[in-house]
């Protein structure tokens, strides 16, 4: 996992990844408004706005970087509102396509399966391009015979062969309620460069620690869907 790491880092140094226009400056800080509480995105250094009370885990393998935050605890099974934050790299070595590519494809495929409610337009941000789709869908692993209301937040890098998903969802009637949250959430920072020097390597020793359950280092190279 070090090894990955530090090489995703090779590819991410020269700008930070991040859903917003908000950077890693630490003179600008960052802001945790009232009712979230800040949680660390490691091993990266990463920071986002976690809602007082929501769960959270991460899980890392070969293929991609993964936090959750979730109103449900995660051990007791599927969670069904919560906020998945999926980082992969080196798509065009994992997947044959480029990161775009791979992008489209799976926007394609929850056009295909599910009923869209609503589409973002393409905006470069610089470092990413950014678009979104929100749709609605069954998931029968929630145990819900509700349907959920889901969006996808997809990244893909202009000069990086990196695709970033953030996938948030809830119960269709409770998506005004958490829409909010979602929002802020979304202002999350990536990655703290402060951490690494030049070439990606960490500044410090101490290996990073994962937290929650480890993903299957041979999972194919794909973002999951609203579930989980």
């Amino acid at each position: 996992m070090k090894s990955w790491t530090c090489a995703l880092l090779g590819i991410l140094l020269g700008g930070t990844a991040v859903a917003d226009d908000t950077t890693a400056d630490a003179d600008k800080g960052f802001v945790v408004p009232d009712g979230f509480e800040l949680r660390m995105l490691e091993p990266l250094g990463g920071r986002v706005a976690r809602p007082n009370g929501w769960f959270y885990r991460e899980a890392h393998d070969a293929a991609s970087f993964k936090w959750v935050l979730s109103a449900e605890n995660p051990e007791d099974g599927p969670y069904q509102t919560g906020v998945r934050i999926q980082l992969i790299a080196a798509v065009q070595a994992k997947t044959g396509q480029s990161a775009k590519a791979f992008v489209e494809e799976f926007l394609e495929g929850r056009r295909a399966s599910a009923k869209v409610i609503d589409e973002c337009p393409v905006e470069d941000q610089g470092l990413l391009t950014r678009t979104c789709i929100r749709t609605e869908e069954s998931i029968p692993s929630a145990n819900s015979e509700e349907p959920f209301q889901i969006q996808y937040s997809v990244f893909w890098g202009n000069q990086l062969d990196v695709a970033l998903f953030v996938t948030s969802g809830t119960l269709a009637s409770r998506w005004t309620e958490y829409q909010p949250l979602f929002e802020e959430i979304e202002k999350f920072e990536l990655i703290d460069l402060d951490r690494f020097d030049g070439n990606g390597q960490p500044l410090t020793d101490e290996p990073a620690k994962d937290e929650g359950e480890a993903i299957d280092e041979d999972a194919a190279v794909e973002p999951n869907d609203g579930s989980e």
